[in-house]
């Protein structure tokens, strides 16, 4: 618990939780929709859509690296702290609560929420193009249609409203360090997906760009 925020400290405890419970089911469905799409292009398409750093320069290694290291410390931190379980990563200076607020709670849970949806939409419209990483030997087509008419990268948004959505639930420095950490990572990534597509798709992916915001606003 991270202290009363409201007068009445049964009411107070009775909210956290829920806004517990809301981090809970929402790392869940991440973790089921992500795994499931996963398996099932890997089982089902024989297409195997985890494509990381072998070979790459040492850059986009480093990039794809940082954000494959922080995810499960990232995953595991939530499920601690919402549980919660007794054991965390991190010393306990990165644990103090920097925002204790009722209205960040409600926002936080509300990016959550709409971040898992963009996200299932987004591997909805994907298809079998969705990967992980910069796939240089079987990438799948260009996705222009669904939720990638409205965002060229609605994936990597989801990921930074989820980030920051955890921040403001949680409160706590440590997730903050993670959400400014997953914007620059992710910002990185996609400015390398973006000249990885130029090359592929050519002025097929130089029309698209120029019609559709890198994320929600041009």
């Amino acid at each position: 618990m991270r202290g009363d925020k409201l007068s009445n400290p049964s009411h107070s405890n009775a909210m956290e939780r829920i806004f517990d419970h809301i981090q809970l089911v929402g790392l869940a469905a991440f973790l089921l929709l992500f795994l499931g799409r996963s398996v099932f292009l890997r089982v089902v398409r024989g297409i195997n859509p985890i494509r990381l750093s072998r070979g790459k320069p040492l850059g986009e290694a480093l990039i794809e690296g940082c954000l494959v290291i922080s995810l499960p410390l990232w995953c595991y931190e939530i499920l601690a702290f919402a549980w919660p379980l007794p054991w965390h990563i991190f010393p306990e200076p990165l644990n103090v609560v920097v925002l204790d607020s009722a209205p960040a709670d409600l926002v936080g849970s509300a990016l959550i929420v709409s971040g898992l949806a963009l996200f299932a939409a987004a591997l909805f419209s994907f298809g079998d193009s969705w990967r992980v990483g910069i796939d240089q030997k079987t990438p799948g087509a260009l996705v222009k249609g669904g939720v990638f008419a409205r965002t060229r990268n609605p994936i990597f948004l989801f990921m930074d409203a989820y980030a920051l959505g955890n921040f403001l639930v949680s409160g706590r420095l440590l997730f903050g360090l993670f959400a400014l950490l997953a914007v620059i990572l992710i910002h990185l990534q996609i400015r390398r997906e973006e000249a990885f597509l130029e090359d592929r798709h050519g002025d097929a992916y130089r029309s698209y760009r120029a019609s559709t915001p890198r994320y929600l606003v041009w």
